[in-house]
């Protein structure tokens, strides 16, 4: 009896043991194909990019000017080439962009001149240049970045009136090549806010087409450096370099179950409008940037299919040797995407921003003799932009600017672009395009009333 229980439990433990031996086999399996080392893919230590662009515009305006010693020829063409590359190790970024300006206009274009560095007070257009040469440290909860880099600490769409830095080549007013100004920033992260103080070591100055061309207004002043003054007057530049400082802080916060982008920022230093002041000597005028202090604030949020944002800048100047003045920009965005396919459309967003400047003190005009209201621009305007996306390669865009009147002073004025923008398989943006101006004489666009044109861009990406 002994022996048949002994055998009936050899037989048990073979039968229902059968599941625990082979989980163990398999476990062995598992372990041992886990224990087996495929070789490593070697990884870089470093990441190096490049890409650009080439950009070629023809456009003809529609009328002949009706100034005297302005450029007559109808066409005109130009051509843009970007090179950029960029460099990353470990926590170390270091990124450069240089550009290339040719065009027909040869009055604006001087061709046997590159961009001074680090400061260029020519104003006669560049044709080849350095766009931005920085490098970046990074790390877990601060960036420190130096050398000469795009910069815009503001939070408006169309328009921001702190976007006052970086330095703006101008052949063709409508539409600037922005290069970057030099810097040396340190910005810190701290939960969802970050801080930063931005040093500007010198203050570059902007280049605009030459007086001669069709966007050189009526041609009835002596205008230099965008002032307009007596024929017998002369200009000197003041080149003492200054520093600029800037301190900007951005949040994002909740406020009543909406969570909202928040900008502020104090800034000293020159004025990057610049003004014309009085010296010892009749009819000699010193071209200087006097010394204000810079607050800047802002927020954006969004409210279903809405976006809302506002800023405003204000800029006081010391001892009253310009305008003391505050801009303000507010405005919407809306995205239609319902209903929009039943015209042939797959998205519509369209922005409406309205700018005011008000001047809270104005200039001693025993010390200025022009101050620097002129250069500033908008002082009333409403500006809409729409585009509307046909499908992932072809839309139309509108973007307008209507400036309305200041004081009575009859300087109403209107400037239009409609676009059609199609990107074909080759990777070619092709845009068509017609502009239209009109206003009072006194006004910006007014003066500009024979320049309608129609146009084509020509862009490819590599």
């Amino acid at each position: 009896m002994k022996k048949t229980l002994l055998a009936l439990c050899c037989v048990s433990s073979l039968v229902f043991g059968t599941d625990d031996m082979d989980s163990l086999f398999d476990e062995s399996f598992e372990d041992t194909e886990f224990l087996v080392e495929e070789p490593k893919k070697e990884k870089k230590s470093y990441n190096l990019t490049f890409n650009g662009f080439i950009k070629v515009r023809g456009y003809g305006f529609v009328n002949p000017t009706d100034v005297e010693n302005q450029d007559t020829n109808l066409y005109h063409s130009d051509t843009i080439l970007e090179l950029n590359t960029k460099f990353k190790k470990d926590s170390y970024i270091v990124s450069g962009s240089v550009f290339g300006l040719i065009g027909t206009d040869s009055d604006t274009y001087e061709y046997d001149k590159l961009l001074n560095e680090p400061r260029d007070n020519d104003k006669k257009m560049v044709v080849a240049g350095i766009k931005e040469l920085y490098a970046i440290k990074s790390a877990d909860n601060y960036d420190i970045v130096a050398g000469k880099k795009m910069f815009n600490p503001g939070i408006s769409t169309l328009y921001s009136p702190s976007d006052v830095y970086n330095t703006k080549l101008s052949p063709d007013p409508l539409d600037p090549y922005t290069i970057g100004t030099l810097l040396v920033k340190t910005e810190y992260y701290l939960d969802n806010s970050s801080y930063a103080l931005v040093l500007f070591p010198y203050i570059s100055t902007s280049k605009t087409a030459s007086m001669k061309t069709r966007w050189g207004g009526d041609g009835e002043d002596v205008v230099v450096n965008s002032f307009t003054v007596d024929d017998a007057a002369k200009v000197t530049k003041d080149e003492e370099n200054k520093v600029r400082a800037l301190f900007t802080s951005k949040f994002n916060t909740i406020l009543y179950n909406q969570g909202i982008d928040l900008l502020f920022s104090v800034g000293y230093g020159p004025s990057i409008y610049s003004v014309l002041e009085y010296t010892n000597t009749p009819n000699l005028y010193l071209e200087t940037n006097p010394k204000a202090m810079y607050i800047d604030t802002g927020f954006s949020t969004t409210y279903k299919k809405f976006e809302l944002h506002a800023e405003v800048y204000y800029q006081s100047v010391f001892k009253d040797k310009d305008d003391d003045f505050i801009s303000a920009v507010g405005g919407v965005t809306y995205t239609l995407d319902k209903f929009v396919d039943k015209v042939g459309f797959k998205k519509i967003d369209m922005t409406v921003e309205y700018v005011k400047e008000t001047i809270t003190n104005h200039y001693d005009k025993e010390l200025t003799y022009r101050s620097s209201e002129k250069t500033r621009a908008p002082k009333n305007d409403v500006l809409i932009n729409m585009m509307a996306q046909i499908n992932d390669k072809w839309n139309l865009t509108y973007f307008g600017n209507f400036r309305l009147e200041v004081e009575q002073e009859k300087d109403s004025g209107r400037y239009q672009k409609i676009a059609s923008t199609y990107k074909s398989a080759n990777g070619i943006n092709t845009t068509l395009f017609v502009e239209l101006f009109n206003g009072d004489v006194n006004s910006y666009y007014g003066k500009w009333r024979n320049n309608d044109r129609v146009g084509i861009d020509l862009k490819y990406s590599f």
